[in-house]
């Protein structure tokens, strides 16, 4: 589900499609990596399907992401702020600083597989 609606979201930010107001599916991706990447401190390791979950939307759509890290796109009230562990941050949407500490949180995870697929993409979308 996660890829499918990665590539949608890439898909439609790749043919400047404007997300109807009630329907930008991009947040769905910061509750999944969230979960996966901001939800635990650090010293644990994130859950094997969170983490697969949150890969996901790296290998699909991470040029999409980076757009709109760079482009500091935030949504309304908290609906997408910062995980548990990020207190302090005050996140509403994406941002440069959020990309990079998914980068080193995944990289991070011990996962040399899904690692190595999201260097390709990190590379790729910058």
């Amino acid at each position: 589900m996660n890829a499918f609606t990665a590539t949608l979201v890439n898909t439609i930010q790749s043919r400047s499609i404007a997300f109807p107001p009630d329907n930008d599916f991009s947040l769905y991706a910061i509750w999944t990596i969230r979960m996966a990447l901001e939800d635990n401190d650090g010293q644990q390791k994130p859950d094997k399907t969170s983490l697969e979950a949150a890969a996901a939307w790296f290998a699909y759509a991470a040029p999409t992401l980076w757009k709109l890290s760079s482009e500091g796109k935030e949504f309304q009230g908290k609906i997408a702020k910062q995980g548990q562990a990020m207190q302090g941050k005050e996140w509403r949407g994406f941002t440069k600083e959020r990309w990079e500490h998914w980068e080193e949180r995944l990289k991070a995870s011990g996962d040399e597989g899904l690692v190595a697929k999201a260097n390709r993409a990190f590379g790729e979308a910058k």
